[in-house]
């Protein structure tokens, strides 16, 4: 499995388990606090109605007794109506808030004394003692249903404690709830440390050991990482390449004593020929030219066979740096979401070192590119000695330049099982000869075209053959020069998909590329741009619109000056 993948899973069960103890524990806690708040509010509303009640019921007393002091006015007898209808409708919704309290029957029982007493005082005219016996009577109803009431609101002061203890403990059980997930998270995330991270650190330690192994010299060594991700493929990669690298030092040994050897037969031919100097006079020059030629003929050949196998070996050093660099990000990713580790991991990452390992190991890299660069140094002035390259400036026909990059991309050019081939329109200006880099800029010719097919195949494989043949894919190369033809323009148009202006202004950054990883290294266009104005003294532009195609415009001196 991948890295990523791994991570992913583990990431992907991490956050499910913790989103299941977040959302049971909200559900469960928002569930509990709804039923306190429900028996809270029913409870406030209990101790409510035994006020209202209280209120109610001294109401109706004051009114009777007014009603019998003050000469049975009608008024006062009303006063008790309404504080009767107003205690009886609380003693109702009482009784719907605290169904099982016995309380509440007592007091109906109780109340019902009261209203059949004013019932009876209401259509009948009292003396003074029975008055008094009524005042009595009404004292006592009062008393007695007051005693009541007492023990009601004790009940409902009871409820509201239970009540706001069952607040409490809810608070703590969220509280609790809040530290087990917490210690959750902490255990899943520890496991998924263990399960990916960790190996990750011991794999890449191994790594960095087999390297400085390498660069000691050990060329044997291999490294024992079998495992079915990224960090595998490295560890293949980098086995392979030792094995390359061991055969490579091998062949430049074998190569060396043969170059050590033929140059000894040729001193000891330069000396019986120097021997025989005074007698072959006239033929030193002939002399001369074979021994250049022999010599120029067998570093050409020595060059050329050393030239291929460090070429592999530099190019699998890019890819041992992507993908240690890949590993070495994912690891800095792993720091920025983590940055306080358990302790067993902070004592392993001291342990490692894994600060040196990561600066030490681009080192070793870099080391290494640098001794396969001074080979590919070494072969490029064998060849310049044998003058298999001309790297001065010479003046040269940019169209042939032009139609030999062509015959070298004709391969991708020509009609293919997907598509018609690709048009070149060619607009050739005259053009005087060019003093120029010759093989740079057609390096640059064959950046440029290559990028144009690249996007010709990419929007032709999103549009059907008969779109196709109705809008053919073609390049267009102009060339011309200006009135005074002192300056040469190279014009190369695809009418392609087109580059979006944020891509088109880093176009020429080193290492900017929007192809896949593996299709492209982002240096086409930078190298091209460094040719041009750098080592030409000329302008390379691009001008683009989604969905309009793209042009590049070069201009270069026809004469340099240096």
């Amino acid at each position: 499995m991948k890295l990523i993948a791994k991570f992913l899973s583990s990431s992907t069960l991490c956050f499910s388990i913790i989103t299941f103890l977040l959302l049971g524990s909200e559900v469960f806690i928002n569930k509990a606090e709804i039923s306190v708040a429900k028996s809270r509010e029913k409870t406030l509303n209990s101790i409510e109605k035994v006020i209202c009640l209280q209120v109610a019921l001294a109401h109706q007393i004051e009114a009777l007794k007014d009603y019998l002091f003050l000469a049975q006015n009608t008024i006062d007898m009303r006063r008790y109506q309404r504080a009767k209808l107003e205690f009886t409708t609380c003693l109702q919704e009482l009784d719907s808030l605290m169904p099982d309290v016995e309380e509440i029957s007592v007091i109906q029982r109780r109340h019902q004394n009261i209203i059949r007493l004013a019932n009876s005082l209401e259509s009948t005219f009292y003396s003074v003692p029975e008055t008094q016996q009524d005042i009595r009577a009404l004292n006592s109803f009062s008393k007695d249903i007051q005693l009541y009431l007492k023990s009601l609101a004790k009940t409902t002061e009871y409820r509201d404690d239970i009540t706001r203890k069952k607040a409490q403990q809810l608070k703590q059980i969220s509280r609790l709830a809040k530290y087990v997930i917490i210690v959750s998270i902490f255990l899943v995330f520890l496991v998924q440390f263990k399960l990916i991270f960790l190996p990750v650190i011991n794999s890449i330690k191994q790594l960095k050991e087999g390297t400085n192994k390498i660069g000691k010299g050990e060329l044997n060594h291999r490294l024992n990482l079998k495992t079915n991700d990224e960090i595998g493929e490295l560890a293949a990669g980098f086995n392979q390449m030792t094995i390359q690298l061991a055969e490579s030092r091998q062949k430049l040994g074998d190569k060396l004593q043969e170059l050590t050897l033929v140059n000894h037969n040729l001193n000891t031919e330069i000396e019986n020929r120097n021997r025989a100097e005074a007698e072959l006079q006239k033929s030193l020059g002939l002399i001369q030219s074979e021994k250049m030629s022999s010599l120029s003929q067998m570093v050409a050949g020595i060059a050329h066979e050393i030239n291929n196998p460090v070429n592999f070996i530099h190019g699998n050093l890019t890819h041992a740096e992507t993908y240690s660099q890949e590993l070495l990000n994912l690891i800095n990713l792993y720091q920025q979401h983590y940055p306080n580790p358990v302790p067993e991991i902070e004592d392993e990452l001291e342990a490692i070192e894994l600060d040196f390992l990561v600066e030490d190991f681009s080192k070793l890299l870099t080391s290494m590119r640098m001794g396969t660069e001074r080979i590919i140094e070494i072969v490029t002035s064998l060849r310049t000695f044998s003058r298999l390259d001309e790297a001065d400036i010479k003046k040269v026909d940019i169209h042939q330049g032009l139609d030999g990059t062509l015959l070298i991309l004709q391969h991708r050019l020509k009609t293919q099982n997907n598509r018609p081939e690709i048009r070149v329109i060619k607009d050739y200006g005259k053009l005087p000869l060019i003093s120029c880099y010759s093989g740079q800029l057609n390096q640059v010719f064959l950046n440029i075209l290559t990028n144009a097919i690249d996007a010709l195949e990419e929007q032709n494989r999103t549009r059907t053959l008969e779109e196709i043949h109705a809008y053919p894919s073609q390049i267009r190369i102009q060339t011309f020069t200006n009135t005074d033809k002192t300056l040469a323009t190279i014009k190369i148009a695809d009418n392609g998909c087109g580059i979006p202006s944020n891509v088109l202004e880093k176009l020429f950054n080193p290492f900017f590329t929007t192809k896949p990883v593996g299709k492209g290294t982002g240096l086409g266009l930078a190298i091209a741009y460094q040719i041009i104005k750098d080592r030409h003294h000329g302008k390379i532009n691009c001008y683009s619109e989604p969905g309009k195609g793209a042009e590049f415009v070069i201009e270069i001196p026809v004469q340099q000056t240096h």
